[in-house]
């Protein structure tokens, strides 16, 4: 694998935590103060 392909996979990476891990924290925290 070269440098920008390795490059590329490491910002999409990076890119997806950023968008999925507050949703994932929100989605957490909302089941715990509000069981329904």
């Amino acid at each position: 694998m070269d440098s920008f392909t390795s490059q590329l996979l490491a910002v999409v990476i990076f890119g997806f935590l950023v968008v999925a891990l507050p949703a994932f924290l929100n989605r957490f925290a909302d089941s715990r103060s509000q069981p329904r």
